[in-house]
């Protein structure tokens, strides 16, 4: 696949570039999400033959939701397997229960594409929130303040909405360091954690 960006003729404008790289990208996802034996894989194995798609990770499979709802401006928008994709990770929630941070991913997926939000509801990502703030990651944070603040742009008017932008804002605040000008990764001091939080994420 990448020969395709290597082949690309020296003058080629960026908005060529964007495109081919865009084209390279949705191969990628169609082959990764394209199975129903392996419908939201963790990770793709090469043996010297073949792929092979193991694992499950809905997570990764939001994030991958979120890039193509940025890619509609380059390639358009991917209905076949945005829908597909999503449908996938709704019904996966009863197994997987998701983290406050991938409730917050949910939750930006929803404000970028529109439409039924599913088990992404601000009141359930509230409720996760409050119930373990203290032993979240500041990416954790960060995942619900941009998850409700694009809710918020895409018009949503949830009574949970302020209530969790004033809460996940002011957690991730309290991880900054003005010092470094960087978040601490959490904020437990323990004797593990005195440590582990010192690395930024």
């Amino acid at each position: 696949m990448s020969t395709a960006i290597l082949q690309q003729a020296p003058g080629a404008t960026r908005s060529e570039r964007w495109q081919s790289l865009a084209r390279v990208a949705l191969s990628g996802l169609e082959a990764t999400y394209g199975s129903d034996a392996c419908p939201l894989p963790h990770t793709c194995r090469w043996d010297g033959r073949n792929a092979r798609l193991e694992g499950h990770n809905p997570r990764y499979a939001l994030i991958a939701l979120l890039g193509l709802a940025k890619a509609e401006a380059v390639v358009g928008r991917q209905n076949a397997l945005t829908d597909r994709l999503w449908q996938r990770v709704v019904h996966s929630v009863a197994d997987w229960r998701p983290t406050s941070g991938d409730l917050g991913l949910g939750l930006w997926s929803v404000g970028l594409r529109g439409g039924d939000a599913g088990p992404f509801t601000c009141e359930r990502a509230l409720n996760a929130l409050k119930r373990s703030s203290q032993r979240m990651d500041s990416v954790d944070f960060a995942w619900l303040l941009l998850g409700a603040e694009h809710l918020l742009a895409s018009g949503s008017c949830d009574r949970s909405l302020q209530s969790l932008i004033e809460i996940s804002k002011a957690a991730l605040l309290r991880l900054y360091s003005g010092r470094a000008h960087l978040f601490f990764r959490h904020g437990g001091r323990a004797l593990g954690g005195a440590f582990t939080r010192r690395v930024p994420c």
